[in-house]
């Protein structure tokens, strides 16, 4: 399904039949070279367990290092059926929760665990969306390079909201509570308490994630003028573009992505943009991995402490597509040909049927 109608939402109409100029774009060349920072980088939705004989996991070598004894991903309950005898292609340990079994918890701890569970889900997801979205053979044209990598630019900020919030949730509901602090931060292994650790001195400074978050990622109203700034900062050179399509839902407007994101990476850091851009990168993704750390830990050690004999079943599941066969275009048919049916009506100046 289209995003709307085929005008619904344009700012205005450009003739479909206008070339299109390539042209030097010095910013967005920063983000298209500095996305590969983040692809090439450990990643917490990267990383690989493998079961080990009694229950335990360990972690594959040549993976970021992490706990094998503490965190959800490891939770040392009776396994029923065993290990099927046929291959499997990921090891996908299923747990069923059952309402009594959280009910026997107390409310807080309860509304924790869901909650870590959600905003591990979502970093989750969006870090994968950015690997998806980061391209990793030529694109078709200079426009698609940039477009994708504004797209990327998108994923990143939101993501950068997410991870503040994230760190909002541990600390109203775990540094705030005296007595969980006091029953489960004994309980993390050494890698959870540096995470920890990580993570306080992080936030308890001036995190780049935050300001994004407050003044850019979360927020259009813009009260302190900073698209105002970041404008008047790019060179009388810079190339700001708009890429219009008949749907709405194909549109690119460049210059808005160009100016916003200039605002976010000078947040991070000023003076040279391609330094700043991986910098925020950098943070992100050292962020990401210690909240994930953390709160698996944590969920670890709730249900260890609740449920000890907790019981897991091993589901012979198919593995995912690799990593390299996977993308994201931002450029789609939404309808299988229907864009060149619109261009060819408006053309001929052919009114859109009802």
């Amino acid at each position: 399904m289209h995003a709307g109608g085929p005008e619904t939402g344009m700012l205005f109409h450009l003739p479909l039949r206008r070339r299109a100029v390539f042209v030097g774009l010095p910013i967005m060349a920063i983000f298209v070279a500095a996305i590969g920072f983040w692809a090439k980088h450990p990643r917490p939705v990267a990383r690989r367990l493998e079961a080990e004989k009694g229950g335990g996991f360990k972690w594959k070598p040549g993976t970021p290092r992490s706990t094998a004894s503490t965190s959800i991903h490891s939770f040392r309950g009776a396994e029923e059926g065993g290990r099927p005898t046929e291959p499997i292609a990921m090891d996908l340990y299923r747990i069923i929760l059952t309402k009594g079994d959280l009910a026997a918890m107390s409310q807080a701890e309860r509304s924790l665990l869901l909650l870590l569970g959600h905003a591990s889900n979502e970093i989750n997801v969006l870090s994968k969306l950015i690997l998806m979205v980061t391209r990793k053979g030529a694109p078709p044209s200079r426009i698609a390079s940039n477009v994708e990598a504004g797209q990327v630019c998108v994923l990143l900020r939101i993501l950068m909201g997410q991870l503040h919030e994230a760190w909002q949730l541990f600390r109203k509901r775990v540094q705030a509570n005296r007595p969980l602090v006091d029953k489960y931060a004994s309980l993390l292994d050494a890698d959870g308490a540096a995470a920890l650790r990580n993570l306080n001195e992080h936030f308890g400074g001036r995190s780049p994630l935050s300001k994004i978050r407050n003044k850019v990622a979360f927020h259009y109203s813009d009260d302190d003028n900073l698209t105002e700034q970041s404008f008047h900062a790019v060179a009388e050179t810079e190339s700001l573009e708009l890429y219009l399509t008949p749907y709405v839902g194909n549109s690119f407007y460049h210059a808005s992505e160009l100016i916003v994101m200039l605002t976010a990476m000078r947040m991070a850091m000023s003076g040279d943009d391609a330094k700043a851009f991986s910098e925020l990168c950098r943070i992100e993704i050292e962020v990401s991995r210690h909240i994930t750390e953390l709160f698996g830990q944590l969920m670890g050690v709730i249900l260890k402490t609740y449920m000890p004999d907790l019981k897991r079943t091993i589901v012979n599941h198919p593995d995912g597509p690799k990593l390299s066969t996977l993308s994201l275009p931002y450029f789609i048919d939404f309808e299988g040909g229907g864009g060149r049916e619109i261009r060819d009506r408006d053309r001929e100046g052919v009114p859109p049927q009802p």
